[in-house]
């Protein structure tokens, strides 16, 4: 199986069928192509399959332990985390310049650092309402289930992303790193640290940051 005894989940019938899918996808590209209407086709960023292939240098070592996630009002961190659409052909690209405004991708966009995830909690829109923080442990990820991608390293950036699209902004700001699991992250990885609210990071009392 793809999970390994670190953050293992494999009782869960969906994602073996999730996993099923994706294995006939990978061994035929043509079925992640998506059904577009006319103005979306336009707009959609041609996507370069070989993406898909997941190349081990685009991978970010296991030097890091942690990176850091603002979750979603509609996410839940108990039940590990899922991207909004595991089918999804949207570019990696595109998932960085859209973020959560209207597109649906694979990926799962994260920050390296506490300061990155400080400065996009004080942009989030609906400052009112309260938002949770997640880190991920990374180190004990199985990299054959969930790929890491480290777009804070400059040589793995310009593999994804075009220098002089919006999203290379957006990736250097906020420290981005992607995570691209195959069916989810495991909820064993994910421990809420505390909340933003009124674009402010209050940490949880019990937890340490390094």
């Amino acid at each position: 199986m793809f999970f390994s005894a670190f953050c293992t989940d494999s009782n869960d019938e969906n994602d073996d069928e999730i996993l099923k899918q994706r294995q006939k996808q990978q061994a035929r590209p043509s079925v992640l192509e998506e059904s577009f209407t006319e103005d979306e086709e336009k707009n959609e960023i041609p996507v370069n399959l070989s993406q898909y292939m997941y190349k081990r240098e685009t991978e970010q070592p296991a030097k890091d332990e942690y990176v850091y996630r603002l979750l979603r009002f509609s996410e839940n961190h108990r039940e590990g985390l899922r991207p909004k659409n595991i089918y999804s052909s949207t570019s990696l690209e595109r998932h960085v310049e859209r973020g959560s405004r209207g597109v649906e991708s694979r990926y799962i966009s994260c920050c390296k650092t506490m300061s990155a995830l400080r400065s996009l909690g004080g942009i989030t829109n609906e400052f009112q309402r309260v938002r949770e923080v997640v880190r991920i442990n990374i180190s004990k990820l199985d990299r054959n289930a969930v790929k890491v991608i480290d777009l804070t390293d400059y040589n793995v950036r310009r593999l994804h992303i075009s220098s002089s699209s919006s999203a290379w902004g957006y990736a250097e700001r906020f420290d981005e790193v992607i995570l691209a699991p195959l069916t989810h992250v495991p909820k064993e990885c994910v421990e809420r640290i505390g909340i933003v609210y009124n674009r402010r990071f209050i940490k949880d009392n019990h937890v340490e940051l390094y």
